[in-house]
């Protein structure tokens, strides 16, 4: 004889084998479309580009992390800050330029990287969901079993 308890136990393993994991938008603007380089002012040792669009926290972390690219020495990305759609580095008059020329370059290159981030952490949170969800329904399974082989 099947107890409401087995009835329960039921709709819950048939929710979970039903759940569908939706998933997330990884395409964003500034994956599908790098920002790209519109001014730039050098103001005693300071230059100052602006940006068409501004850039999140996670697309700075990439471009800071954008792995292997070219520059002479003291022109690293990681001595240019980011506000906003503004990005301010400290040069002298005569790298100003060459630090634009490469900046312009990495834009692509950071916005590759900062998709394939986001990609990734998409993939692991499938991976997550599916997981628990097969754990829930391990649980479930068991609780059933048990509870049917119980003769009182």
């Amino acid at each position: 004889m099947k107890s409401s308890f087995d009835a329960v136990t039921q709709q819950r393993l048939d929710k979970i084998r039903n759940q569908v994991v939706s998933p997330l938008e990884t395409d964003d603007e500034l994956s599908v479309n790098p920002p790209r380089l519109i001014a730039a002012q050098w103001d005693l040792g300071q230059l100052t580009m602006t940006l068409d669009k501004p850039v999140s926290t996670d697309w700075v972390q990439a471009f800071y992390n954008m792995g292997s690219y070219r520059s002479p020495m003291g022109v690293e990305p990681g001595r240019f800050v980011f506000t906003g759609n503004t990005v301010k580095v400290a040069f002298r008059d005569g790298e100003a330029q060459l630090a634009v020329d490469y900046f312009k370059g990495w834009l692509p290159n950071a916005s590759n990287v900062y998709k394939s981030q986001r990609e990734a952490a998409e993939r692991q949170r499938q991976r997550d969901i599916h997981e628990r969800l097969r754990q829930q329904q391990e649980a479930e399974e068991r609780n059933l079993r048990v509870n049917r082989a119980l003769r009182v």
